[in-house]
């Protein structure tokens, strides 16, 4: 995570606390819904657990998710590959909504997330080829 974000990552509904017990509770809830749209756009059918605990949560390729800003990042790269897959160039509004309905499971833009952040959202097309946001990097 880089440090700038820190500040808002203890703002998050799921701050990262390796104490805290409900922590792994909230971010396996989290977990459980990006799978069940990654799920869901591949086709697939699953069968949920409404409240996951940390021994079932889902893993995606085997990766421990310790903070929110990991499984959101991880999934809004996904969510930008199945659109690319599709033809649809992902807009900085699109990451935003699936963000929020990853995080709050609404897109009520009153909701904030990292996606909200000009300056995450830049290095996050920056990682993930994108280039001013919009358009695919064809270099």
């Amino acid at each position: 995570m880089p440090p700038f974000l820190i500040g808002s990552e203890s703002k998050t509904p799921v701050p990262f606390s390796a104490t805290k017990p409900g922590h792994s509770e909230l971010l396996a809830q989290i977990s459980s819904r990006a799978a069940l749209s990654d799920a869901a756009n591949n086709g697939n059918s699953i069968v949920a657990d409404p409240s996951p605990s940390p021994d079932n949560r889902p893993v995606e390729n085997n990766q421990q998710f310790k903070t929110a800003w990991e499984i959101l990042t991880f999934h809004l790269g996904r969510f930008a590959q199945e659109k690319m897959k599709a033809g649809i160039v992902p807009t900085d509004e699109m990451f935003q909504q699936e963000s929020r309905r990853l995080w709050f499971d609404s897109d009520d833009p009153w909701n904030q997330t990292f996606a909200d952040d000009t300056q995450w959202m830049e290095i996050f097309r920056q990682e993930h080829g994108l280039n001013g946001g919009n358009t695919p990097d064809t270099t």
